[in-house]
């Protein structure tokens, strides 16, 4: 008797003894459940626009013939778990970057700071101007059979047989649309699961399965408690709300199925703000006979009640039109959908009300505004929600459940929830967040065609915070950086990584002669050859080839910087390149005013010669002032003198506005000596060089010539060009239609714009993308949002700065001056030595935050020098706690 006892005190209900998941078969990749059945699970990566072909495709397979009483589930889970995808961030700074070098350990401490920010984001918004959490979207298919004892042990095959073929089939129509999927192993199953049912645990650092048990003894913690409450089901002290469709609209489309994840048009107040799993149960079984049975019943019922119940005519007119569909082939299946939704925060009283209450009004409203009602399972809320989790419907219990709903094949395919948002490029270089909370990756070098990119912006959308961004985050991945600007808006970012700032002003004595970097043995390759094996001889040819272009096009944009020149002066241009080296003396530098020599003497020649031909005195003339004591002369003798010893250079021309021509010549030369550098550089190392308002410098075909062949160049080095423009319309007006660029960028685009852009054939937007981009705005101090264009898609996503990024990036005037006057004054007390770039930072910081108090600029950087350790408190408080 006491023993009876004792055992008894053991006896408790668990929920795990309900769960399905017993083991998994590693030869055959199935689960095998505690109901009978056996399964698999495949993740699938969500698409942003479910397309026709996908449809078709998903369709057709729904409409096949499958084994008897098998269950489809599609699972789109928007998962808080960004951990992978921040360690990834993390890994590639850690590998990369040395912490004893001072520049570096900057940088290391600045990717921490981006990764604190990330991760405490993942449950609830930041401000109300982004309230949706920062989450990764994932979707999930799975499909269960019954099986018997034979098919468990592996004595038949014949379940284990049909199940692979629609596996093949499922994933065909997926693969064959570039969707990438992935068996979800239990090692991952578990890590969802624990998710799912502790979420007032932290996440499983590790993916452990041990085989030894059973999978669903291994889902649930020990310390878990579940409750049931008037307002829901209470999961280990979180609320989950758990909602189904009392009704559904009369016709669905992909755009509608696609808005009840979220609004994709920049709403807030039409946004999933919680952690949410989003369930399509399916039945593959034909709803024939229950079609036939209500269309019956419907039509005795129209008849009895004809004056009284006139929407049971419009019922018996919904179910005829599916008898007679049925008649003429298509398939109707029967499926549900479950809304389960988490609480942001923990209850805070017994009934379990939560937080949840406003999440819950938004996200009612989301789907109402889709002619869907939700309704709220208040009683049977622990049994919905068991349901909505992989393999967990069970086939017995759908006639009681009474959620079901009769549908074509095409309408379940059109409410399959694989629609998402977009995840980014393959590395995580650079992290956004989407409109409804999708954290994606931005890597320029992740293209098959080439690295290059453009943004485009008006003054005052965000523009420069963008460009710093990509430049900090580039330098953190140990780039290197070339920076021509026109506005000092990269100053201080070029001081925070210790970088080199050349600024062009006219005392400075400052030579761009790039024709003294090169020597008269490039061109004499008859003897080169004679003493080369075929490999050098074959990459000297190819070396001249490339510069003697390069060079040519530099000359031709020096002697004509408005008006294209012919193809015979380019041909005179490039001869006399090649004289002029081949005359060059040991110890002598090449100068313009040996190019100029050669042409005035062929120009003699043909005047001697009582020829009619003045180009090569043309030529000469025009290239005069860049000769020893022309206008431009002095920019261009002696040997070149600008080294970019640096991994991050900035070269400000802004001092030359008022000589255009020469500033667009300097750029292009800038540009050549940068390429060279690319050139002889370790092709390892990613190299960034940003044109930033460029539009001011494409002017005439010969800049285009140069610049298009610079682009066509860059992705050989491991190079990437970027350029900063007003309007992408920009690249038609000045000729530079041509100029590749893999990723273009919008910040606030004008429709009128793109629309013309469209026309020009410069960028390709259909109608509904044209609509979204004309939703692209700057919530100025919140975010910007930025349209990405490229070959495989269109999409948005916002640029959310850290607040040691708001000081970094910041380009108000009031803000970059006190900035500059505090590393001024700490230079001073120091002696003239330059001060660590994060204290100025902290400082800066601290004397902003006191500026949005009310005090005067004058006020807030004295104390801020004066109050350094209370500063520098503040500051890391601030950058940690972002």
């Amino acid at each position: 008797m006491l023993l009876s006892k004792m055992a008894s005190m053991f006896q408790t209900d668990r929920l795990t003894d309900w769960l399905p998941y017993l083991a998994y078969d590693e030869d055959r990749d199935l689960y095998v459940n505690a109901d009978g059945t056996f399964g698999f699970i495949q993740e699938i990566a969500p698409v942003m626009f479910a397309g026709e072909q996908l449809l078709n495709g998903l369709t057709s397979v729904l409409e096949q013939e499958w084994p008897t009483d098998a269950l489809i589930q599609i699972i789109l889970y928007a998962d808080p778990n960004m951990t992978g995808i921040i360690d990834r961030y993390s890994c590639i700074r850690n590998r990369l970057l040395d912490v004893s070098e001072p520049r570096e350990a900057f940088l290391h401490e600045w990717s921490l700071w981006q990764a604190g920010y990330l991760r405490k984001h993942c449950r609830q918004g930041i401000s109300m101007d982004v309230p949706v959490p920062f989450r990764n979207f994932r979707c999930f298919l799975t499909v269960k059979v019954p099986c018997s004892i034979r098919d468990i042990r592996g004595d038949s095959t014949q379940a284990a047989d049909r199940l692979a073929v629609v596996r093949d089939n499922l994933l065909g129509v997926f693969r064959s649309n570039q969707i990438c999927t992935q068996n979800t192993r239990p090692e991952s199953l578990i890590q969802v699961l624990w998710q799912l049912w502790n979420p007032g645990h932290g996440f499983l650092d590790r993916n452990l399965w041990d085989q030894r048990r059973p999978i669903r003894e291994q889902v649930i913690a020990p310390d878990t408690e579940i409750t049931r409450c008037r307002a829901g089901v209470v999961v280990d002290g979180y609320r989950v709300a758990v909602k189904t469709p009392q009704v559904y609209p009369l016709s669905i489309t992909s755009v509608k199925a696609n808005l009840l994840i979220g609004d994709l048009f920049g709403s807030n107040l039409q946004q999933m703000c919680s952690p949410f799993a989003l369930t399509l149960q399916i039945d593959p079984m034909p709803a024939d006979n229950s079609l036939n049975f209500k269309s019956e019943i419907t039509g005795m019922q129209h008849t009895a009640f004809k004056a009284l119940a006139p929407r049971i005519a419009r019922k018996n007119e919904e179910f005829c039109w599916a008898a007679s569909q049925q008649e003429q082939g298509t398939k109707f299946l029967r499926g549900y959908l479950t809304l389960v939704m988490y609480d942001n925060q923990p209850c805070t009283d017994a009934s379990g009300t939560g937080n949840c209450s406003r999440n819950e009004s938004m996200a009612v409203t989301v789907w109402e505004n889709q002619g869907f009602r939700l309704q709220n399972e208040l009683f049977a809320g622990l049994e919905y929600m068991m349901a909505a989790m992989p393999f967990g419907l069970y086939r017995p219990a759908l006639k009681n459940m009474r959620r079901m709903v009769s549908a074509p094949a095409g309408s379940l395919a059109l409410l399959a929830p694989i629609q998402a948002d977009w995840r980014g490029t393959e590395t995580d270089a650079m992290l956004f967040l989407t409109r409804r909370g999708q954290l994606c990756s931005l890597d320029f070098f992740d293209s098959d065609t080439n690295y290059n990119f453009a943004v485009a912006a008006p003054s005052g959308s965000g523009k420069s915070f963008l460009v710093n961004k990509v430049l900090q985050e580039h330098a953190s991945r140990k780039g290197i950086a070339y920076v021509v600007d026109v506005g000092k808006s990269y100053k201080k970012l070029c001081g925070l990584q210790m970088g080199q700032y050349v600024e062009f002003e006219e005392g400075k004595n400052m030579s761009v002669n790039v024709f003294s970097e090169l020597t008269a043995e490039l061109f004499a390759l008859d003897e080169m050859e004679n003493r080369a094996v075929p490999e050098d001889s074959i990459k000297n040819r190819e070396e001249r080839a490339t510069l003697l272009t390069m060079y040519t096009q530099l000359l031709s944009v020096m002697a004509s910087p408005r008006e294209s020149i012919s193809d015979l002066e380019q041909a005179i241009l490039s001869n006399s390149i090649i004289e002029g080296y081949t005359r060059l003396r040991p110890g002598e530098i090449m100068e313009v005013d040996r190019f100029v020599d050669i042409l005035d003497a062929k120009q003699a020649d043909n005047d001697r010669a009582g020829k009619q031909e003045f180009v090569y005195g043309q030529l000469a003339e025009r290239l005069r002032k860049y000769c020893r004591g022309g206008e431009y002369g002095k920019w261009f003798h002696g040997k070149m003198n600008i080294n970019f010893e640096r991994p991050f250079v900035v070269l400000e021309l802004e001092q030359l506005n008022a000589m255009k021509d020469l500033r667009e010549v300097i750029l292009l030369l800038l540009i050549s000596i940068m390429e060279r550098q690319f050139y002889l550089g370790d092709r390892k190392i990613p190299k960034l060089l940003l044109c930033d308002e460029a539009w001011d410098l494409f002017r005439n075909p010969n800049t285009a010539a140069f610049i298009e062949t610079a682009y066509r160049r860059m992705r050989k080095y491991n190079g990437s060009i970027g350029t900063i423009v007003q309007s992408f319309l920009d690249f038609s007006r000045k000729g530079n239609s041509q100029v590749g660029q893999a990723i273009k960028l919008a910040l606030q685009p004008k429709i009128e714009e793109l629309k013309e852009c469209v026309e020009n054939h410069l960028i390709t937007l259909n109608e509904a993308q044209m609509h979204i981009a004309g939703t692209v705005r700057t919530t100025k101090g919140s975010y910007s949002e930025v349209l990405l264009l490229s070959s495989k898609q269109s999409t948005v996503f916002r640029f959310i700065p850290t607040e040691a990024e708001k000081v970094a990036y910041t380009t108000s005037p009031v803000e970059m001056q006190m900035y500059e006057d505090i590393q001024t004054a700490l230079a001073k007390n120091a002696g003239g030595e330059s001060p660590e770039p994060l204290r100025v930072l902290s400082l800066a910081c601290f004397a902003n935050s006191l500026l949005a108090q009310g005090y005067s600029p004058q006020d807030a950087e004295r104390l801020a020098l004066e109050r350094e350790e209370e500063a520098l408190a503040y500051a890391n408080r601030q950058f940690r706690a972002a």
